[in-house]
């Protein structure tokens, strides 16, 4: 598909998850009355699909430089070749325009939103009304998983990512480096990086590339898992 098409299917899917989006928050917005003191439950919902979205980041991350190729069918040109590519140019996100760091994760959030549509809750019960909420949340996060990690980039990023940066809540230049020395084997997580720490000290990434026989691999040749 020429870059053309590839940046009107971008178009598109941004279009689209902002208007999903935007249907699901009218509907929680008009069921919140229906739910007294409901303040602790919404504020551990957004900081638990907050937590999920960074969780999901460093997932895909990790399958993406480690398995498969850009050959892989479906997920070979979607998925694997842009990780691999960013390894060997990582500025070339810089240089993405909004289209082209967005509609990916946009398209990857349709499904999810309409699925949610077509369950039709009414959000009338304080669970369904917390999943729907964690869901729009979690997937907002996904959706701007790709800026963050092309803000985390940037040599000089707009002062209030800086601020954001600096304060930890999107993932920051320094943190991100750690990830880009070789073997690039830690620092998958790629939203906050908040859970970075936890899944780098219980070793269990690498333990499912010892498990793959990966591990040796990779470490040998840090340029195979991109």
């Amino acid at each position: 598909m020429s870059a053309k098409y590839l940046r009107i299917l971008d178009a598109v899917s941004i279009t689209a998850y902002l208007a999903l989006t935007g249907w699901i928050l009218v509907d929680l917005l008009a069921a919140s009355a229906g739910h007294a003191s409901i303040f602790w439950p919404v504020t551990l919902t957004v900081f638990v699909a907050f937590l999920l979205a960074d969780l999901l980041s460093g997932t895909v991350h990790f399958l993406a430089d480690n398995f498969g190729n850009e050959n892989t069918p479906i997920f070979g040109p979607a998925l694997i070749e842009p990780f691999r590519d960013h390894h060997r140019d990582p500025q070339g996100i810089t240089r993405h325009g909004f289209l082209e760091t967005n509609g990916n994760n946009c398209l990857i959030c349709i499904p999810f939103l309409a699925g949610l549509l077509l369950l039709s809750p009414d959000y009338g019960s304080l669970p369904q009304f917390l999943v729907g909420l964690g869901t729009v949340v979690a997937l907002l996060f996904v959706f701007l998983t790709n800026q963050i990690h092309k803000w985390a980039h940037l040599n000089s990023p707009p002062m209030p990512i800086r601020l954001l940066q600096r304060t930890g809540i999107v993932l920051s230049s320094d943190h991100h480096a750690k990830h880009h020395l070789p073997p690039h084997l830690s620092h998958y997580c790629i939203t906050s990086g908040w859970l970075n720490p936890i899944l780098d000290r219980s070793g269990i990434l690498n333990w499912l590339l010892r498990k793959s026989g990966k591990l040796d691999r990779v470490a040998l040749d840090p340029s195979s898992n991109g």
